[in-house]
């Protein structure tokens, strides 16, 4: 996401070109992953603050690939998080793909380097008179109204002003699978 000016922020991936997975197996995912992990090297950052960033549902595979042995390949991975190459895991639905519904994405992220601006500043308004578009999708032109005051609610407006960026561009590194690991 590229963000607006003054409404809302880019996202931490905007302008990080991404690695394309080069398979599913094993040395696939080794080479991926080492590809991610030699850019942070590269660019000096610093590791200790590094996480992945991934769907639960990409961590549950990732924790059922076995290796040549059969024992499992990621055996510190779960719904949950956990660890992967050694470094802490952050699962969460809100990763979502930019292309076609099968498209996933694992992040690696120094979150040393993605700068937060919070003043802490809220502004909430409320209104008893207020008439009401009740979509989620509001569009211009004659609608349909809801007033609060005939039906006797209250509508609450609040607003909140946050702000990141990452310093470097090299801080966000990511894989893009176009098929499941």
């Amino acid at each position: 996401y590229a963000g607006v000016a003054n409404v809302s922020p880019a996202s931490v991936s905007n302008g990080v070109t991404s690695r394309q997975a080069s398979g599913t197996t094993l040395a696939a995912i080794d080479a991926d992953v080492g590809f991610a992990m030699q850019a942070f090297a590269s660019a000096e950052l610093h590791t200790p603050a590094a996480v992945w960033i991934m769907t639960p549902g990409q961590a549950i595979t990732l924790s059922l690939i076995r290796n040549t042995q059969g024992y499992p390949a990621f055996p510190t991975i779960g719904m949950e998080g956990g660890t992967w190459y050694g470094l802490p895991v952050i699962t969460s639905n809100n990763v979502v793909s930019n292309g076609s519904p099968g498209e996933q994405q694992v992040f690696l992220v120094d979150q040393s380097e993605i700068l937060l601006a919070d003043d802490g500043q809220m502004n909430i308004d409320m209104s008893t008179e207020a008439s009401l578009q009740m979509d989620g999708a509001p569009s211009a032109g004659a609608q349909s109204l809801v007033s609060m005051f005939q039906n006797g609610q209250v509508a609450l407006k609040v607003d909140r002003w946050i702000n990141w960026a990452k310093r470097r561009t090299a801080a966000v590194q990511y894989i893009e699978q176009t098929q499941r690991w």
